[in-house]
């Protein structure tokens, strides 16, 4: 029986690094349009374009990492073949051995508790057709980037990609995705839910865009 967040630490560290520059990026051009704010930024600029030009290489590469084809690699593709080859851990009794008896009994007594689902070949075709969809786009549009920023041959300007015309809420979009893809796996190990495949908002998304704020406070 498989301790789902430690065997799939790497996917979920890659997602949400990745996921976490997105949202830092976004809030820190959004206190930039502050006057005040942009002269904190001014008096140390080559920190805050160092630092802002990380997270933009961060997003891509991650992105890179989530959505790679080699079986080898802890990826989305991984994920999906690792449920397909054990469906065992997504049966009910498995789902209750890992749960143990007393979390079970509160946990039947949710008021959101529907029964556990079964899982067939449908849902997993439906799981896999979502990620191709997700790797369709990456295809078309970001992992030129990715490509580009390992090579050094990275350009950016201002919150939108240079040439590509790439913005940010794209790869929000795109990393909303992938979360909720890692979240529906973990759900269906733990809950027995099906998957949903619906994009999930970060966690700590508002602890986020808090620190940034207090770091750009005018003091």
């Amino acid at each position: 029986m498989i301790n789902f967040l430690e065997y799939f630490a790497p996917l979920s560290t890659d997602i949400e690094r990745g996921y976490r520059s997105v949202l830092i990026l976004k809030e820190f051009y959004e206190l930039a349009k502050n006057r005040e704010i942009l002269k904190l930024i001014n008096k140390n600029i080559w920190f805050w374009d160092n630092t802002v030009n990380a997270h933009k290489c961060n997003i891509f590469i991650n992105l890179g990492k989530v959505l790679d084809t080699d079986d080898k690699t802890q990826s989305i593709h991984f994920l999906k073949r690792w449920l397909i080859s054990n469906q065992n851990e997504l049966k009910e009794e498995t789902i209750l051995a890992r749960k143990g008896k007393e979390n079970y009994e509160k946990f039947k007594d949710n008021m959101f508790f529907q029964g556990f689902h079964k899982f067939t070949n449908h849902d997993f075709a439906n799981f896999g057709r979502k990620i191709k969809q997700i790797n369709k786009r990456y295809e078309a549009k970001f992992k030129d980037w990715r490509d580009k920023i390992y090579a050094h041959r990275e350009h950016f300007e201002g919150n939108t990609i240079k040439l590509e015309s790439i913005t940010l809420d794209e790869i929000e979009e795109m990393y909303s995705e992938l979360y909720g893809l890692y979240q529906d796996s973990f759900d269906a190990l733990y809950n027995g839910y099906n998957f949903p495949l619906a994009p999930r908002k970060y966690l700590v998304e508002i602890d986020i865009r808090n620190q940034i704020k207090d770091i750009l406070k005018p003091r």
